[in-house]
């Protein structure tokens, strides 16, 4: 969790995966048939499911009335009752689809989401593939892969011929056998390495520790090109350098991680806009001309330094890739509650509790925007479903806080729709997504249900015809138009749309986010009711194509809910055809 202190040790989590034989079968291939197989899907070698009891639009009524009702939904799963245990056998399966990331030399699901938590578990508990759930990998499958029993492959399954010895020396084994055939979501550990004193440490130190940082693991060394073949390395970064404190020593060490590595470097905390945390405003938006107030950026994303003979930047590693923290006081849940000092209000003037919508919305889009602006696209939001900042959240004016209690009481996950919606959220701002949570024991974890729906909704293909199904998923690509906060809506008997940064969402209670991303002439539309309490849910969603604005409507009736025998208005989803 980040705070405004600064601590003296951070933790380095190393995520670490030989692809699978697939994936380097693929790389190796023609042109020809890398184009041919870069529309196919790697991330599960399971097909969807058929997709039954759509409502759609024919395509001979433009983009019509009706509303799809995806054979997904969250209202029929029923809610955890037992501590650390959610439901992903009540999701069907789905497929993200891969394609071929040249820079990085191997295949990345369009939308890459990962966990850190100790509830993959429960996948493996339930025989459930994390990929035939929208999920890429797990830090945490360290605690699966037993040496010598799970996963043995003596062949290789490309020539048929038994792997070359690989012979690790820090464990005196053999591990031809993980060198690498071991599927990705297995393929990942962790690991801690002291990174204090940066203040003394030379560049040459500092250089020969992101060397070796992007190291072999204890699954064998796999090198291509002279770069350990790894596919993702997590870093939890906390000593004020990733802030721009001294952006030569962070720029040393980045560049030589990236420049060894053949995967992704997930940085925590070295995101580009700084003017994140405890800020529900307009900071770090562009303004009308698109600009963005210099103080708003984080130097190491403008700061130059010659090093190894090139004039070097931040963002010329295609490899690196930011990771922004998001973490929640306990009480950001629970609006309209009193906590036995007062009445918890995340909306107006008044507000005494941190909107939680409106901080991820806010935190993810504006970063996504700015990196998007530089050609940079690869960048995770970590929002985390635990809220472990505590119970006593909010400062007021005079520097005390009130209500709530201590962090141990009051350290628990998001409800279930608060999950779906973070969820949602970060699909349609362009970031990826990571998980983490460290859950104190025996808290109830149907928050996980709200995410792996979000999951497989984004997964699931709405078919436009006998020949064309398409999910959210599907359309996330290069090509892809987030809308962020220029998606237009607005209610009925309005007669101008309104486009509003995240952070308004704390400004009146029917504010609700509305959020749209195009490709093609398909457009997908999420609309949330982010505390459950808005009064106003008859609106129009706009897009803008080729000079022609395309409207679409919703009334009331088009809402669902996210719990069982409820009657709620949790959310709108659909994916439209513009004609």
């Amino acid at each position: 969790m980040k705070t405004f202190q600064i601590y003296s040790k951070f933790k380095i989590v190393l995520a670490v995966s030989v692809l699978s034989l697939t994936f380097l079968c693929l790389q190796c291939a023609t042109e020809k048939t890398t184009a041919q197989q870069n529309t196919k899907s790697v991330a599960s070698p399971q097909k969807n499911e058929p997709i039954a009891n759509f409502k759609t639009e024919s395509p001979n009524e433009g983009i019509g009335e009706v509303v799809t009702k995806f054979p997904a939904t969250l209202a029929t799963v029923p809610i955890e009752k037992k501590a650390e245990t959610f439901s992903p056998e009540r999701f069907a399966n789905v497929v993200y689809p891969t394609h071929l990331d040249k820079n990085l030399g191997f295949y990345l699901p369009n939308w890459i989401v990962t966990l850190h938590t100790s509830l993959s578990k429960v996948y493996k508990q339930k025989g459930i593939p994390l990929r035939s759930r929208g999920i890429w990998g797990s830090l945490d499958w360290k605690e699966h892969n037993i040496e010598g029993t799970e996963w043995n492959f003596f062949i290789n399954p490309e020539n048929g011929q038994a792997y070359k010895d690989n012979f690790n020396t820090r464990k005196s084994v053999n591990m031809n056998t993980f060198s690498s055939a071991l599927p990705i979501e297995k393929r990942l550990q962790t690991g801690d390495v002291d990174l204090n004193n940066w203040d003394k440490k030379s560049e040459d130190e500092l250089a020969l520790m992101g060397h070796n940082f992007a190291r072999a693991t204890e699954f064998g060394d796999y090198f291509v090109g002279g770069k350990q073949r790894i596919g993702l390395v997590d870093i939890d970064w906390e000593n004020d350098y990733e802030n721009g404190s001294h952006p030569r020593k962070a720029l040393r060490f980045i560049k030589s991680v990236c420049d060894n590595l053949q995967g992704i470097f997930q940085a925590m905390y070295v995101h580009p806009i700084v003017s994140d945390y405890g800020h529900l405003t307009k900071n770090g938006y562009p303004d009308a001309n698109g600009k963005i107030r210099d103080g708003d950026i984080n130097p190491l994303y403008t700061s130059h330094e010659m090093l190894d003979g090139v004039d070097y930047r931040l963002t010329d590693s295609e490899n690196f890739a930011p990771l922004l923290e998001m973490s929640h006081y306990g009480e950001t849940t629970m609006h309209g509650f009193n906590d036995g000092v007062r009445m918890l209000n995340a909306y107006g003037n008044n507000s005494n509790i941190e909107h939680y919508l409106a901080r991820v919305t806010s935190m993810a889009e504006k970063n996504y925007s700015y990196l998007h602006s530089l050609g940079k696209d690869l960048c995770f939001i970590q929002a985390k479903l635990i809220c472990d900042r505590g119970g006593n959240g909010w400062q007021y004016k005079d520097g005390n806080r009130q209500g709530g209690g201590g962090k141990v009481d009051l350290s628990h996950y998001l409800t279930r729709d608060q999950a779906f919606k973070s969820t949602m959220a970060v699909f349609f701002s362009g970031l990826h997504f990571h998980e983490w949570n460290r859950p104190i024991p025996n808290l109830n974890a149907d928050s996980y249900n709200g995410f792996q729906f979000a999951l497989n909704l984004l997964g699931t293909r709405k078919q436009f015809s006998e020949t064309e199904k398409i999910s959210a998923v599907d359309m996330r690509t290069a090509q892809a138009e987030f809308h962020l906060w220029k998606s237009k809506y607005k209610f009925v008997g309005e007669s101008n749309f309104r486009q509003e940064e995240g952070y308004k969402l704390k400004d009146n209670t029917d504010n609700l986010l509305v959020r749209t991303m195009r490709l093609g002439n398909k457009l997908a539309i999420v609309v949330l009711n982010p505390y459950n309490v808005a009064t106003k849910f008859n609106l129009t969603v706009a897009c803008t194509n080729g000079g022609k604005t395309i409207e679409k409507s919703f009334t009331a009736a088009d809402w669902q809910s996210c719990y069982p025998n409820e009657a709620r208005k949790d959310y709108i989803f659909d994916i439209i055809e513009m004609k």
